[in-house]
């Protein structure tokens, strides 16, 4: 018997349309002998609605607001529409960036009892704050770059928050909103003047920012599978593009900018290195389902420094963890049940445990 998966896109971030993408690929590559897919699009208001499966295959899913499709998340009873309950195996998020990937939709669908791909609440809230992860990685003893948090308060900055940052890092500068994907907000800063505007720009999507010391190397990231001891990291990758940086717009509008490389062009010993570094990553931040752990290397110094992890990261076929996947011996339609499947171990391994006192 074929059970229902609910794939959920959509929702109020700036990556909204990549998770229109990234749900239709899923749709596409679902093993229908296993599953059958249950859509709900997640407007910009939160609102949920279920869809029709379209026609014929397309590469981006729209979202159709009708009021009797409107689907209501019940705590301890799962998803209904109007007064009928929708039979859900398990549920596909795919909303990235904030109330998607931050642990907000993971704790609604944990109180409705309805088991997620992806990791769980806090792996996904401190991997979508820049900032924390960092300070978890820091504690950890793992290596990153030298870095500053400012708050919207501190804008704009004034002269002896210049000194502070001139005297801790060293420019160039990245600045970054602390919760945020794909890229968005994020700005380059040679002088004082670029890093005020940077920050301007930043703080449209967060009101913490995180500005980060440039460092002129080869960016490599590791995708990552698992839960407990059984953790696989799959062959690492290189994203090289033309732009300043690999941005928003080199990512999904100007594909001829970029040049990926599976596997990274690395040693054998710096390949094992970096696999470690992101399994420890992943294990820091209590990684339960998968993540893609980006790195800076540096060449001159043979020093890899974690940038970010990213618990839901772009997920069409073409996207970096796919392919990654891929490499490594799973493709894109087993990679998505074998999802599925942790998805329902994790969820059943903790309603076995007891939560009432006797």
């Amino acid at each position: 018997m074929k059970q229902n998966i609910a794939i959920i896109y959509g929702g109020r971030s700036g990556e909204h349309e990549v998770s229109c993408v990234s749900a239709a690929s899923v749709l596409a590559h679902l093993d229908r002998e296993k599953y059958e897919p249950v859509l709900i699009g997640v407007t910009y208001d939160l609102v949920w609605y279920l869809q029709q499966e379209p026609e014929r295959k397309t590469e981006k899913l729209p979202i159709v607001e009708r009021e009797e499709n409107m689907v209501s998340v019940v705590p301890g009873r799962g998803l209904y529409v109007g007064s009928r309950a929708l039979d859900v195996y398990c549920a596909f998020p795919l909303i990235h960036g904030t109330y998607g990937e931050d642990g907000t939709l993971q704790g609604l669908l944990e109180h409705s009892g309805i088991p997620y791909v992806g990791t769980s609440v806090l792996c996904s809230a401190i991997g979508m704050d820049k900032d924390r992860a960092k300070a978890v990685w820091i504690q950890s003893g793992l290596p990153v770059l030298p870095y500053l948090v400012i708050r919207k308060q501190d804008l704009p900055l004034k002269q002896e928050k210049h000194i502070e940052i001139e005297r801790l890092l060293s420019y160039p500068l990245f600045v970054k909103p602390a919760r945020g994907g794909s890229s968005v907000g994020i700005s380059r800063a040679d002088n004082r003047q670029e890093l005020e505007q940077a920050c301007l720009e930043a703080v449209k999507y967060d009101d913490k920012l995180v500005i980060e010391q440039g460092l002129s190397g080869r960016e490599i990231e590791c995708a990552v599978l698992g839960l407990h001891d059984e953790i696989t990291v799959f062959p690492a990758g290189e994203v090289a593009s033309t732009h300043t940086f690999y941005d928003y717009q080199s990512k999904y509008h100007d594909p001829d900018s970029v040049t990926i490389r599976i596997p990274a062009a690395l040693s054998e010993e710096q390949h094992c290195l970096i696999q470690q570094l992101a399994k420890k990553a992943y294990r820091a931040i209590e990684g339960d389902g998968f993540a893609r752990v980006d790195f800076f290397f540096d060449e001159t110094t043979g020093a890899f420094y974690i940038n970010e992890i990213n618990t839901l990261p772009g997920f069409t076929s073409g996207s970096m963890y796919a392919m990654m996947a891929e490499k490594g011996g799973m493709d894109y339609k087993d990679l998505i049940s074998h999802l599925v499947e942790l998805a329902i171990k994790r969820h059943t391994e903790k309603q076995n445990l007891c939560y009432k006192y006797q």
